[in-house]
């Protein structure tokens, strides 16, 4: 379970990044929430299939590489959680001291360090807020014949543009749904 610090901390830059952007619904303009914060995205194939994205902050401009070869809604968590990493960590210093980096990769989805947690838990809040997750789930399981936590979980992810695991484990985090 995370620390619910880390998640009230992640959770309210999430939610102040939709409020200061006037976004009220989903899907989330993962694109231009980013570009509105001044981050470029470049989408690339890399060469190392296990980074998703990597987040360079030079003095004067911040990218967000993310790696094309990914499904488009791993794109987008990607990119939310670069955004976290933005909004919520200084980065660590490499290139000769010219420029900060953070790097999404397997790891970072394993849940063993603090800010790989808290970029996680922002990106989840950011493309899928807790309010609309509830209001979505509600609307859903009361107007659909849904079958299955999957086929739930396969519904309220194409109306918040994420995949069947993220929306799941969101349900599962926010008390929706069973934990397996």
């Amino acid at each position: 379970m995370a620390d619910t610090t880390v998640a009230t901390k992640a959770e309210q830059a999430a939610q102040r990044l939709l409020a200061r952007h006037g976004v009220t619904q989903g899907p989330s303009p993962i694109m231009e929430l980013a570009d509105a914060e001044g981050i470029t995205v470049v989408r690339e194939p890399f060469r190392d299939d296990g980074v998703s994205g990597v987040l360079l902050r030079e003095p004067d401009k911040t990218v967000i590489l993310v790696n094309a070869a990914n499904a488009p809604t791993r794109q987008r968590f990607t990119i939310a959680h670069e955004i976290g990493h933005f909004l919520l960590h200084d980065g660590a210093v490499y290139l000769d001291g010219r420029a900060r980096v953070n790097f999404r990769d397997g790891l970072s989805s394993m849940a063993t360090d603090h800010e790989e947690i808290e970029a996680n838990t922002f990106a989840a809040a950011l493309l899928m807020p807790a309010r609309w997750v509830r209001v979505s789930f509600e609307t859903v399981v009361r107007d659909s014949a849904i079958g299955s936590e999957d086929e739930l979980a396969d519904v309220l992810a194409s109306q918040f543009g994420v995949s069947r695991q993220a929306m799941s484990f969101r349900l599962i985090n926010l008390g929706l749904i069973a934990s397996p």
